[in-house]
């Protein structure tokens, strides 16, 4: 399993990060989904600018061999927002894949987005688990929200458009099928 982790520039408080009845005590979620997730992922991908990765330079030696810094831009411009799409839409391309949109940026946030409507709509079997750390100050824990049916969200959406446009209602029925099947 591959997590992908956006790291900002902020400086994180320690708190218990609760995960389907699990917790992990750290000031980094990506390290709790790290120990939280089942199966645990063999590959974690910091995302960072070059600022972010200055601010948290001991984050990836606490995560362990199989986790590394990527450097990114921070997306100001066209260009970079194209290559941030380019990059994180290829980290998310894979068999399984959590991303973590905890610590980014709302820029990065919206930017995933986009990345995942773009990968439901060109790949069918991109299935990724959007994953979200809800600290507050003064709360004791912090649960971990699973996200991922707001992406399913997307794909409703092409399927309704379908529908309104040809009449046809497969990918609609396909849909309510494997729901009922949840």
């Amino acid at each position: 399993m591959r997590l992908v982790s956006f790291v900002g520039t902020g400086l994180y408080q320690e708190t218990t990060y609760t995960l389907e009845g699990r917790s992990y005590a750290t000031r980094y979620v990506v390290e709790a989904l790290a120990h939280l997730l089942e199966p645990h992922p063999t590959e974690i991908v910091l995302l960072a600018t070059a600022e972010a990765r200055r601010i948290h330079p001991d984050l990836a030696a606490r995560l362990g061999s199989g986790a590394r810094f990527e450097e990114i831009p921070d997306g100001s411009t066209e260009t970079e927002q194209w290559a941030l799409f380019a990059r994180v839409r290829d980290l998310l391309d894979g068999p399984e894949v959590v991303l973590d949109v905890t610590h980014g940026w709302r820029a990065q946030m919206f930017l995933s987005g986009a990345v995942l409507a773009h990968l439901r709509a060109t790949r069918t079997d991109a299935q990724v688990r959007v994953l979200y750390g809800a600290f507050e100050r003064g709360r004791a824990e912090a649960p971990v929200w699973d996200l991922t049916a707001l992406v399913d969200l997307v794909e409703w959406s092409h399927a309704l458009r379908g529908l309104r446009a040809t009449g046809h209602a497969a990918e609609v029925a396909a849909l309510v099928e494997a729901l009922s099947k949840r």
